[in-house]
C-alpha cells in the first residue's frame, strides 16, 4: 500500500475477493503475489521477514520481486506462444478441411 514516502508494506489475506476495490487498486497496491500453501521449499522466502536491517531486507525483496517478475514474463510469453501455435494449427486444419471438401 503506497504511502508516499517509499515504504514497503506487506498485507496478507485469505479472501482477496472480499477486499474493497479501492484498497487493492494499482497505485495503492502495486504487487499482488499469490502464495499458496507453504511447503518446506517456501520457507527460505520467509527470511525476508527476519529483522536483518532495512538494507538487507530491501535487497531480499528486490531479488524476490525480480524473480517473480521474470516468472510472470516467462508465463506470459509461454501463453502467447501457445495461443499462436493454437491459431496456426486451427488455420492448418481449416485449410485441410477446405482441400478435402473442394
Amino acid at each position: 500500500m503506497g504511502c508516499g514516502d517509499e515504504r514497503i508494506m506487506i498485507f496478507t489475506t485469505n479472501h482477496k475477493d472480499k477486499l474493497d476495490a479501492a484498497l487493492i487498486r494499482p497505485g495503492r497496491m502495486d504487487f499482488h503475489i499469490h502464495t499458496s500453501y507453504c511447503t518446506p521449499c517456501g520457507f527460505p522466502q520467509l527470511k525476508l521477514l527476519k529483522n536483518d536491517g532495512p538494507d538487507i531486507v530491501s535487497e531480499g525483496l528486490v531479488e524476490f520481486f525480480d524473480v517473480k517478475r521474470k516468472e510472470n514474463e516467462e508465463a506470459k510469453a509461454k501463453a502467447k506462444k501457445m495461443k499462436e501455435e493454437k491459431e496456426e494449427l486451427a488455420t492448418k486444419i481449416t485449410k485441410l478441411k477446405n482441400e478435402e471438401s473442394g
